[in-house]
């Protein structure tokens, strides 16, 4: 690797230079290598890891997600060995699940519908029709409780349960989980102040 000072008599580059050099910056470096043509052998199977990709991007588009959805997202992508954004901890597990030959059914729309006197009452959303239920606990390492969650009245993907028994004033982490057969819940972790 070149370390470049002043690339091209300027304060900086980045790109492709007559097609014999590209520009960059590599960890904070700036950086010069040879240009080539990157190979794309379009395999069936690097096809087939496309298409697991572009699927996790355009159904991460299509939800509905709400502000605490955004949120969770966040929060499970802290749960990571490396840094990555939500979106990406979302697409990773999307793209695991698929590759395991899972379908993966994601949450969303999660609220709190009541928060008193340490019982905190929730509904969400899922992609389609399955038993659920909700590991919790007060810390990301400590969700080892769970609750059952049972279709609301009069919907057909929306459930809803009450978590009790919580310390007012406490962190309450919360994540949908559940496999049904090769159904698996993508889900988030919500995190809610108990009142």
């Amino acid at each position: 690797m070149a370390k470049v000072n002043g690339a091209l008599f300027s304060l900086g580059a980045r790109g492709k230079f007559a097609k014999t050099m590209v520009y960059m910056a590599w960890k904070g470096i700036d950086d010069v290598r040879q240009y080539v043509i990157p190979a794309n052998p379009k395999t069936a199977a690097q096809t087939t890891q496309r298409g697991y990709m572009s699927d996790a991007v355009d159904n991460y588009k299509a939800l509905p997600l709400n502000a605490l959805d955004k949120q969770a997202l966040s929060i499970w992508a802290s749960t990571e060995s490396r840094p990555m954004s939500g979106f990406n901890k979302f697409v990773k597990d999307w793209v695991d699940l698929k590759v395991a030959s899972k379908t993966p059914n994601p949450a969303y729309d999660f609220q709190v519908t009541s928060n008193a006197g340490g019982s905190v009452a929730i509904q969400v959303e899922l992609g389609s029709a399955q038993a659920c239920r909700v590991r919790y606990g007060t810390g990301l390492a400590y969700m080892t409780n769970t609750q059952n969650l049972t279709l609301k009245s009069g919907e057909t993907k929306i459930y809803e349960g009450t978590i009790s028994g919580q310390t007012s004033g406490a962190n309450l982490y919360i994540q949908v989980e559940v496999q049904s057969g090769d159904n698996v819940i993508v889900s988030g972790i919500y995190k809610v102040v108990v009142a």
